[in-house]
């Protein structure tokens, strides 16, 4: 609802899993925003080889009328998939006229609460984007570790790619704290927006760093049921990875641990979480959190 969060000091970890071919961690915070009933961030790293990781991150939000996820990877231009961009000639994220630094939506000094989008600049904006999208960093070496000199070019990337229906998306520019030395100058900012009324919103993303060329070949959303019902709601949710070098993940995420749900026409699934890989059509590996089953259908 454009306004900072509320203090909270202490969030409630809810799941945790730190080793092996998938790593978990799941938090509840309640107290974030008082209107909001869910409040609540899951995010898996899941192997992909010997080199290369990715990130499947479901963040939650019940509550509101308007939620924004806010995303940035390290310096360097941004390429995107799935989103048709049109710059908005003056002003800030805030508005178009809304100057740079210019607050319009609380009061002046320590105790402002507000969105903080007029310290967001060079502004452009996708309406009603298409379900599936995708932002790509090409990181520059701000601090030289690779020894060509500060700020130098490099072939690494940081993949973000969104699925879900979003009423805009936009990027824009962020200044970070120019009294560090060595900071860059901006940094570009994705953010997507939802607005309705009791707002439900699960922002699901995976997120891929790579080096060269990309590890990840596609990314899909999968229909998931309970019963006979389509779930279209976002009390469980399913993702389909396909790798470049042949490997499928599906991963599975529910908020009821109990009820027994259907991924696509291919598996059945009851926990919270779970990833079920598969290479040339056999199942290569199994993983469950707090659950009893994933595994084909019969």
């Amino acid at each position: 609802d454009r306004r900072k969060q509320e203090a909270q000091w202490v969030a409630e970890p809810r799941h945790f899993d730190g080793g092996g071919f998938v790593q978990l961690i799941d938090v509840e915070a309640p107290k974030a925003y008082p209107q909001t009933s869910l409040y609540r961030r899951t995010t898996a790293m899941i192997r992909a080889d010997g080199t290369n990781s990715y990130a499947v991150d479901l963040f939650r939000v019940k509550g509101g009328t308007e939620h924004h996820f806010s995303f940035h990877g390290a310096e360097g231009e941004v390429e995107t998939e799935g989103l048709e961009l049109v710059p908005q000639e003056t002003g800030t994220y805030a508005g178009a006229d809304v100057a740079y630094a210019q607050r319009t939506d609380d009061k002046d000094g320590p105790g402002y609460a507000g969105s903080g989008f007029h310290y967001l600049r060079n502004v452009a904006r996708a309406v009603n984007p298409e379900n599936s999208f995708s932002a790509d960093w090409n990181v520059k070496d701000t601090w030289n570790v690779y020894g060509r000199g500060a700020g130098a070019e490099t072939d690494v990337h940081v993949r973000l790619t969104m699925l879900g229906r979003m009423n805009e998306v936009a990027l824009a520019d962020g200044v970070p704290p120019q009294n560090k030395p060595g900071n860059p100058k901006t940094l570009r900012y994705l953010i997507a927006h939802r607005r309705g009324t009791d707002l439900d919103s699960l922002f699901a993303s995976v997120i891929e760093p790579y080096k060269g060329s990309r590890f990840i070949a596609s990314i899909e959303s999968v229909d998931i049921r309970s019963g006979d019902a389509l779930v279209t709601g976002n009390e469980a949710t399913a993702i389909k990875v396909t790798l470049v070098d042949g490997r499928t993940d599906y991963i599975v995420h529910a908020l009821d641990p109990d009820i027994v749900y259907t991924v696509g026409d291919k598996l059945q699934f009851r926990g919270f979480f779970g990833v079920y890989s598969e290479r040339d059509g056999k199942r290569s590996s199994v993983y469950v959190h707090d659950g009893a089953l994933l595994a084909p259908i019969g």
